[in-house]
């Protein structure tokens, strides 16, 4: 997952000014999991795309937008 934060910040600088608020946002997000243990997905992509999901489904409820489920047993 460090890999893409790194690539991610790189290519912010490729981008235009007005995308720079969104990939930082995306970013946060990946860093908000840096220390989960995502590395037990072999797949890094897979990895990645689990972290910005859970992120995602946490701003939805933070707004109102989701309907908040209990967690699987």
């Amino acid at each position: 997952m460090v890999d893409a934060i790194r690539r991610w910040q790189r290519v912010r600088r490729a981008m235009g000014v007005e995308d720079h608020v969104y990939v930082d946002r995306l970013v946060s997000m990946l860093k908000a999991h840096g220390e989960d243990r995502l590395d037990r997905i072999e797949d890094p992509l897979e990895a990645v795309v689990f972290a910005l999901m859970i992120e995602l489904l946490r701003e939805l409820d933070r707004r109102g937008g989701c309907e908040r489920t209990q967690p699987m047993k």
